[in-house]
This record gives C-alpha cells, structure tokens and sequence, in this order.
C-alpha cells in the first residue's frame, strides 16, 4: 500500500491497474473492488492491512428519543469530567482553602487578642502593686481580698476560682453571669460639659416646638424641683429593702420615686446590666432650676448606698466609695422655644462635621474675596487633645406636633452617634427611656391632673450567664470571601459553555440530532451536581472548624439558600454565555465579575444595606448581590450569636426588621425559571454559533399556522418555490434549474436534497460593500449520488455548506433536506445527517472511541451495535490497529482528525452526509483509502463533497458544480463536463532551448489552429482543437520532426478535469491567486 505505484492507480478501473500493479498491489485493488460491490467482511492484504470495511451497514436511523440523547450527552460529560482530576481536586480544595484562611485568622490571631481578663469576668484580687514602685505590694487572701487603687495600683495575682461582678469594673461586668440583675434609675444622655451650647453652658439646654398654648404648660412638669423629705423618706424605703434581702441586688426605684432625674455623658454599653453612669463619675442630676435642689441629701444618700452595698461584701459603683461627696452634680435644664427649622439646624450644627454657622463673617469675607469661608461654631481654637473642637450641642428635643388633651403625639429627638459612624457588631444601649417617659408623664399630669403619674421608676435588664467575649470576626470577613467562593464556579461554567459554541462544537452535536431540550438539561444537571458536592464540602468544612458563620445558623436555611443560589447562578450562566463568542473573552468577564460583585457588595452594597435605603431590594436583583445579602444576614446573625451565646440566623428570623433573607430566597425562586427562559430565547434569537437565528417572534409561529388552518409545509411542488432571476448561467445550470422546478412529489421524494434560489449576503462591516457569497444556488441531488462542489477561494461552497447544516441562515431562497425546511425545521433535518466540516470538531480530552460512541448514541445506535460501529468505523479509517482509538484526539495528526472526523460523519447511517474537504491534510495512501470508504458509504445517502482535489471530484462524484465568485457556472458529470468545456488535446515538447522557436514554427505550420499556452525553458505545451487534430496526426508529425530538431521528450494526452476547472474559472473572471 505504500508502494508510489499504488498512488498513481485510477480506483474508477481497478481491473486495468491490476495489469501493471506488484502482487502486494494487486491484492489491494482486488479487496478494494470487492468493497465496492458491497461486501462487508475486508479480505487481508500481503501486507497483513485490512481494506476499508463499510461502517454501520444494515443500520436504520431515525429521530433520537430525547432519553438517549440525554444518556449521550452524560456519558460524554463524565467521561470529559474524568480526563480533568486536576481540575476537580482544585475545585473541591478551593473551599477549603478559603475556611481554612478564615480558620487561622480567628484562632491564631482574633482569639488569641481577646484572650485577656479585661474580656472575661472580674475575678477577686490577692495582690496589689504600686504602678511607679513596682516592688511595693499589698497581698490578701480569699477570705480576705484586696482591693486596688485605681490610676496607683494594679491586680498582679488573682483567684481565679473566685469571679463575679463584684470584682468587676463596668467592661468586666458584660461577661458576668448575673441571675438577679440589679435596678437602675434611667438616665438621659447630655453633651460633656465643653460642648454645651452656649449661653447657657455649664446647663444642659433642651428644645421643644408645637403650640404654644399646650406645650407652655407640658414644660412645666418636665424636671422639677424636688422636694428634700420626700427624697430622704423614698431612699429610706429602698434602702430598708435593700438591706432585707440576702442578694444584695441594688434597686434604684428610691431615686426615680422621689422625682430625681439624671443625665450623664458616659457611654454606654451593649449591656443594661451595669449603668456605666453610676460607677463613674460623671453623673448629674437634672432639673430646671438647681437653686433649691437638695443636692446634698442626694449625695449622703449615694454614700448611704455605696456603705450597703459594701457591707454585703459586694462592690457594684466601681470607682465610687463611701467618702466620696460630689456622687451627683446638679445641672441647670432650660428649655427653648423654637421652631421645628431651628430645632433641626441647631442639632445639626451640634456635629463637629457641620461646620455650619458662618453668618456675618461669612458675608464679609465672601464681598472682600469672593470666596466662601464656613465658620465653626464655638472657638477652633479652644482644642482639647481628646476630644477636638468644641461644638453647640443640646440634649434633647421635643416636637409635640398634635398633641391636645385627647391624645399625645410627640416626635424625640436624640443623638444615636452609633448608627451615624455606621458602626458594625452589637449596637450600645440608647438612653432614650427618661425622654420619652417626661413627655408622657408631663401629658399625663396637665390631662389628668398633677396628682397623677406614669413616671418610670428604673430599668432592669434579664438575668444571664456567664459568656465569654467572643468575636466571630471572621464571620463578618467571610461575606466577601464566601461571595466569592460560592461564585467560583461561573467562569468554569461560562468558559465551558462558549467554548463549545466558539468551537462549534455545539452545533456539531446538534447536527448529529442532540435538541436544544436535553442540552440544556443535561448541563444543567451536570453544573448543579458540580456545585453540589462544591457547597456540601464547603459547608462540612466550614462546620468542622467551627466558623460561627456556620455553626450558628439554621442549617436547613442555609442549605435552601445555597441550593436556590446554585440554580440560579447556573441559570445566570446561561444567559451570560448567550452573549459571549470567545471563550478567553468570557474568562477575563467572568472572573471580573466575580471578583467585582464582591468588593462593590462589600465597599457599597454593605453600606447601603447599614442605611436601610429603599434601593437595594433592586440591587439584590442581582444574584452575586443577592448571594451577598444572603451571606450578610448570616454573618450578621452568626456574630451575634456567638457574642451573645444566642440563636442565630433561623425561619422564625425571616420576620424580623431589616431581616431580607426571605426576600432574597423569593427573588431567587422567580429568578432561576426565568433565566433559563431567557437563556432559551437568546440562543434561538442571536448568532451565538449554535444554529440558525430565528426570529425574534418565532414563538407565535405555531399560533399563526393554526390560525391560517393550511397544513404544514411539507414535500411537494410549492415547497420548492417559483423562479428565481439570475443575470446569465450557462445552459446545463440552467437545465437543472428547470429540472428543480417541475419536480413533482414523486421526483421530490426522490431527492433527499433540493435547493432553489439559495443565496447569502454579508452585511458591510467597516466601510466595505456587502458580500455576496452565495448567488441563487438551484440543484437537487439524488439518494445515492454525490454531488462534488468546485471552485476557487472564497467561491462561497462553504458558505453552501453552512447554510444547508445550520451554521448560516441564508438570505433568501429554499432548501429542503428529505423534505424538512432548513429554516424551520432544523431539528428534524439534524437527525437525518451527518457532517464533516471544514475544520475539525473534536475534543481534546476525548479519545477517538469516545467520539464515536457519543455520536453513534445521538444516531439511536447501543450495545453491541454501537461498539461495532465504532469498531468498524475506525477499521473503515486505519484508526482501530495499535490502539489509536482508544488515545486522546490532542495526540492525533492533522490527518488522523480528518479520518475521526469523516467516521464521525459516517456513524449511524445518515441520510445526507455533508464532506467540506475531507481529505485536507492526507497522505495518498490514507486519502484513497478515503475515498474506499466514501463510495461504498453512497448507496443509500445524498453526499455532498467540496474539495480542492480534482483527481478526488472524477473518484467520487457522480456530479459535479462548479463555484465562482458565488454563482455556480456549470453543472454535470465530470467526464461530461471533460469532454463539453475541454475540446482538444494537450500536446507538450521539450527540446533543447536553442531548438525552441524552430519547433514552434513546425507546430504552428502542421496545426494551424494550434493554441501555445506553455513556455519555460525548452519544455512548450499547446492546446491541439480535437475536432481538427486526431491522435495519430500528432504521431506523424513527431516522425517528421525529430529528423529536423532535437526533440527529448513529447507526449500528447487528453485535457484534464483540472484543466477544465481552470478554464471555465479563467472565463468566469476568477483571479489566478484564487486557484492556488
């Protein structure tokens, strides 16, 4: 077979090649010409080589059911899916690097920082050290403990067996356990002294609006005075109380009950248990005028406390002791009278950031400049290290709008510093209680009468156990981490997605009858099981280190929200990959935004979502949004949970306020059909590379033929179309145009081919005139025939092909594929064919068995019928012998894909096969072994057959139509078209070259019509007219000519197909770097 001998035999005339042929050679042809008649068993070569046995004999197609193309298509998937372990282990050890990042930063470094006694519960000091002498030390013992000096003393030894909130200071106090919690009086925050506004600092000013005739007398039962004997004779109550009991729990009712208010400008805590206010010394009692309060009855009373309290072994004030005489400070409350405006613009101003009062100064130095200066209020220049700037503030202020005597309606306002610094984890609590229970009361009193009361007498926070402070920071980290590592898998689902479309690799499987239905599905069952066992090894993970995140929660609410994210991520990616014709493209997109929705969901969306705005349930729309707000609740609940050993994130949570987890499931419910609607409708609708665009409304398509009532197109004489103009053909295209139009149904059926009119325009792009690269194709080809198309370059028999296998849609025209509508109806037409394109279409990671399996079950074929096909398919192209099937496609030749890409075509019988240049890239041997398996696959198809080889065109076609520039310009069987277009005889000399002008002359006189169209060195060719010249004239003038010239060589032949092709190109205005 490899013999070059071989090569040059003529297949058409086996018997004659036989003649000169080796034995080896001889053998061969005889195998090749048993074959032909239809033999299905190979006989051996000499060489030991089996000929080509006929792939798939016997087997009958029909339409795929949608199960098999499903099995098919899973089948290829897993088998794809076992070539990438690499791929796999890092997707499964993603996750748990990312927990694992999150795992060290909270046990390495956020534990470890938090581990310390100012975060844990008081325990009782066994020895005090002098800060400056450090040798300088007081020691006790359980019995008989000590108790430091603040600002001189430190605790250098405890009892750690011994803890409780009387050895704690007020941060110490929040981890205590606390069964009986104490009473305190409530407070009303006021500005630090510094920044009282002016003029009536050191008071503490407050603000109210509404009318007049009402508010004028609620003021006056807001802080008043307090009377002296009925302050000392409420304390004694409490104090008896306090004393009776064996807990020594404080209760601070005597205090509200004798009509003491206070203020403080302490902060607050996230804990009620402790009021911060009365271990510090920064408490004062507030009214309206101090001139006749009983302030020193109120601090011998705070003495009298602090004593009880210590005589109980308790130690509850802190920094307070018995000596200390200034417990409370009184503080004059003036209140102005000012509208709703002013109230609003004096708080404001009250912000250090305000810097809002510029007044008359601003004016003159905008007329002196014509520049503006804003002026702060207080003096800049009064600056204190720790605290700024002073600024104006105010307390409080009370809007009582509609209040009558019928009803109270009352706005507050009030600084809630906390929520303006956007401060994240647990908030402080607000002093808000005193305020609101002023108005009230002062209502109460004006309506009712000043007997009457519903004064709030302290506040009481629950009992708790003893916690341990703990900040699951990494929770509130893992948004933006797990945003991304829950999105991780779009680019690889996105990627894979558009690289079968750049590839066209879908449309090739579509071609072998895979449907649009079991596409879809199949990868969205195959993305959402990746995804599955993704998030189930990130959850296990997650749990197993015990992130808060995740342990915290509910799981059945994380598991719903990570199952209903998964689905509509995968949905979103097929959207995505609708718009997208590169796959490197997609992959910069897709990473893009993976990691861009994370840091805008974490720089912005975050923020928003702090400030409750209205718009960011539009911004959850999106899924990497939505992922985010889902991830935020969790985090927010799971930090919550474990800073106060509460429950966190749960069904019952979903009510809550600002609570949008259930929000954010609904969204993704409504959204994961509705994308895969979408995703559905775009790749019908656009140029995507997977088939044929459709229109925009091809969804009512169905409803308009039933409300015409006429039947569906189907294969008759009005299929085809009428008459199509056309500028000029030659007389046999124009015979096979008419031959298309006068089929009856009888001719149509058959044909398994028919085209009429077919023609494509590309649109201009950047500047140029539109291409037209198919011009009004008419031909019909025969079951058992095929058709060859030739033509040069660009000549637009690709295009042809395309448009008849769903790559392109043509302009204008018809096409009927064994009566199936190319533009209607595709999908039917896709289980009829088979396809061998122009370029390979194969997967890397695939072997050739692989592939033959997978198309051999989109054609219906299985078990021992599809491993025989596949066998006999890769027998029928030299890939079966040493293995080579069974290897991956990436380690293939050139030719050897060309071979896999033909059997793939081949593969379950087709009854249209379409070869665009399959024999591209082939050694001899292999391309006539091709051409074996091409003849012998004919008898029961249409083949269509675009090639470059005109020795393959007169092989293998029983017709023939040559393309230029678009238009086909002749049409018919090769030896016909030889012996029309190539009417004479091609005569070629060689001499020596001083001879060469001598011979032309001898030529030109013997052969007057004699035509030269070769001259290189002595070697000259002519074209003899054969209805003037016969072989045997041009024998006698060789016998006369080599008795007056040298001649070396000559030889006389008849014209070629090439020959031919090259002539009627030439004359149809083909260029001549088109023909090479």
């Amino acid at each position: 077979m490899n013999s070059p001998d071989v090569q040059m035999g003529d297949i058409q005339h086996p018997e004659k090649e036989m003649q000169c042929s080796t034995p080896s050679q001889k053998s061969f042809f005889k195998t090749t010409h048993a074959l032909s008649h239809g033999l299905l068993t190979a006989q051996p070569s000499d060489h030991g080589e089996s000929s080509p046995p006929r792939p798939n004999s016997g087997v009958k197609l029909g339409k795929t059911k949608f199960k098999g193309q499903v099995n098919a298509l899973v089948r290829k998937n897993l088998m794809y899916q076992r070539r990438r372990p690499c791929s796999n282990i890092c997707i499964v050890l993603l996750p748990i690097l990312f927990v694992g990042l999150l795992t060290a930063l909270q046990k390495l470094v956020i534990d470890k920082l938090l581990d310390s006694r100012d975060n844990k519960c008081g325990c009782l000091c066994l020895q005090c050290c002098n800060t400056v002498i450090k040798s300088s030390c007081r020691s006790g013992t359980s019995d008989d403990p000590v108790f430091c000096v603040d600002d001189e003393e430190e605790c250098k030894k405890y009892d750690d067996t011994i803890c409780g909130i009387e050895f704690s200071d007020p941060e110490q106090a929040v981890s205590c356990s606390v069964p009986k919690p104490a009473s305190w009086p409530p407070i009303m925050d006021i500005p630090k002294e510094r920044n009282r506004a002016q003029p009536w600092s050191p008071g503490v000013a407050m603000l109210y609006t509404g009318p007049r005739s009402i508010t004028s007398k609620l003021i006056e039962f807001m802080l008043p005075s307090v009377d002296e004997s009925s302050l000392l004779s409420n304390f004694d109550r409490a104090f008896y109380f306090f004393n009776q009991s064996t807990d020594g729990v404080l209760r601070g009712e005597g205090y509200s009950a004798a009509g003491v208010y206070f203020g403080s400008s302490s902060e607050t805590t996230t804990s009620g248990l402790v009021e911060v206010a009365f271990v510090s010394e920064n408490l004062s009692a507030l009214t309206q005028s101090c001139e006749d309060f009983p302030l020193d009855a109120i601090n011998q009373a705070g003495a009298q406390l602090i004593d009880s309290v210590a005589s109980q072994g308790r130690s509850l004030i802190g920094e307070r002791d018995s000596n200390d005489t200034d417990f409370v400070q009184c503080v004059d409350t003036p209140f102005l009278d000012l509208t709703e405006d002013e109230i609003n613009r004096r708080l404001f101003c009250g912000f250090e950031e305000a810097r809002c009062n510029a007044l008359e100064e601003e004016e003159q130095e905008r007329a002196t400049t014509g520049s503006r200066k804003i002026l702060q209020l207080g003096d800049e220049n009064e600056v204190n290290d720790d605290d700024g700037p002073r600024q104006d503030k105010y307390s409080h202020a009370w809007d009582f709008k509609n209040s009558n005597e019928d009803r109270l309606d009352v706005d507050i306002w009030y600084e809630d510093t906390g929520t303006v610094d956007g401060s994240d984890g647990p908030q402080d609590h607000q002093r808000v209680q005193l305020p609101m229970n002023l108005a009230t009361t002062a209502w109460l009193k004006w309506v009712v009468g000043e007997d009457y009361s519903a004064q709030l007498l302290a506040l009481q926070d629950v009992p708790k156990k003893e916690t341990k402070l703990t900040l699951e920071i990494s929770s509130l980290i893992a948004v933006i981490l797990f945003t991304w590592v829950m999105q991780l898998l779009l680019p690889s689902m996105l990627v894979q997605l558009v690289y079968e479309k750049e590839n066209r690799l879908r449309i090739m499987m579509k071609m072998h009858g895979l449907g649009d239905l079991a596409y879809w599905l199949v990868n969205y069952l195959y993305y959402l099981t990746i995804y599955s066992v993704y998030m189930i090894v990130f959850l296990i993970i997650g749990s197993l280190v015990d992130l808060a995140i995740f342990t915290r929660n509910d799981y059945s609410v994380m598991i719903i929200f990570f199952f209903l994210f998964g689905n509509v991520q995968i949905a979103f990616a097929f959207v995505l990959s609708t718009f997208f014709r590169g796959s490197r493209t997609s992959t910069v997109f897709s990473f893009l935004w993976v990691f861009g929705t994370g840091l805008v969901g974490n720089l912005l969306v975050a923020l928003l979502i702090q400030r409750d705005r209205w718009y960011v349930h539009l911004i959850e729309l999106i899924p990497a949004f939505g992922a985010y707000r889902g991830l935020f609740e969790m985090a927010q609940y799971g930090f919550r949970s474990a800073f106060s050993n509460d429950e966190g994130l749960k069904w019952s949570s979903f009510s809550e306020k600002n609570n949008h987890m259930g929000y954010i499931m609904a969204v993704f419910v409504v959204e994961w059909p509705l994308f895969f609607l979408l995703a559905w409708y775009l790749d019908q609708v656009t140029v995507s590379g997977a088939g044929v665009k459709r229109s925009p409304l091809f969804f009512l398509e169905g409803f308009k033929k039933k409300k015409k009532g006429g039947p569906a197109r189907g294969p008759a004489v009005s299929a085809v179309g009428g008459s199509v103009p056309v500028d000029f053909e030659s007389e046999d295209v124009k015979q096979e145009r008419q031959r298309v139009l006068g089929m009856t149904s009888n001719d149509l059926k058959e044909h398994s081919i028919v085209v009429n009119g077919l023609r494509k325009v590309f649109p201009p792009i950047e500047g140029n005139p539109e291409k037209v690269a198919v011009q009004d194709l008419t031909v019909a080809v025969r079951k058992g025939e095929v058709f060859g198309l030739l033509g040069p370059n660009g000549a637009g028999k690709t295009t042809s092909i395309n448009m008849l296998i769903g790559f392109l849609s043509p302009s204008s025209g018809y096409a009927f594929v064994d009566g199936f509508d190319i533009m209607s109806d595709m999908q039917e037409i896709y289980s009829l064919m088979g396809v061998c394109p122009q370029h390979n279409l194969l997967w890397n990671t695939l072997t050739g068995r692989e592939h033959l399996y997978f198309y051999g079950r989109l054609k219906g074929l299985r078990g021992d019928e599809l491993s025989n096909a596949a066998d006999s398919a890769l027998k029928s192209v030299h890939l079966f012998y040493g293995g080579v099937g069974n290897k991956k496609t990436q380690t293939y030749s050139g030719g050897m894909k060309r071979r896999l890409s033909v059997a793939i075509s081949l593969i379950g019988n087709a009854k249209v096969v379409y070869l665009d240049e399959p024999s591209t890239g082939l050694d001899p041997a292999s391309r006539r072994n091709l051409w074996d398996v091409v003849k012998n696959a004919k008898e029961d198809k249409a083949i269509i057959l675009t090639t470059h080889s005109m020795k393959e065109a007169e092989v293998l076609c029983d017709r023939l139509g040559i393309f230029v520039g678009g238009k086909m310009v002749v049409i018919g069987n090769p030896k016909e078209l030889t012996s029309r277009y190539g009417g004479y005889l091609v005569f070629t000399l060689t001499t020596r070259p001083e001879y060469v002008a001598e011979a032309c002359k001898l030529v030109n006189q013997t052969f007057p019509k004699a035509t030269q169209t070769y001259s290189v060195g002595g070697t000259v060719k002519f074209e003899l007219p054969s209805d003037h010249v016969a072989t045997s004239n041009v024998f006698d003038f060789m016998e006369s000519a080599k008795k007056q010239i040298k001649i070396e060589d000559w030889g006389v032949a008849n014209v070629t197909l090439e020959e031919v092709f090259i002539k009627i190109a030439k004359e149809a205005g083909a260029k001549t770097d088109e023909l090479t």
